[in-house]
């Protein structure tokens, strides 16, 4: 688990499968919850570039309606 947190390329669901059938997830809670936050956030990162993404478009479809007006 040390070495997870000191390498940022792995994350636990890269060795998961090379552990054993009879390790339980007691062992890796705390990883999978990290894991689990990462991925919320990143996500909720994605969503915000979504919404400032459509908002940018929403202007960009104005100012073109706007000028084909003119």
């Amino acid at each position: 688990m040390q070495f997870l947190q000191r390498c940022e390329l792995l994350k636990i669901e890269d060795i998961l499968p090379f552990f054993s059938d009879f390790v339980t997830i007691d062992h890796f809670k705390d990883a999978i919850c990290s894991s689990l936050q990462e991925y919320n956030q990143h996500i909720q990162d994605l969503k915000d570039e979504i919404e400032d993404t459509t908002k940018s478009a929403e202007v960009l479809r104005k100012e073109i309606q706007d000028f084909r007006k003119k």
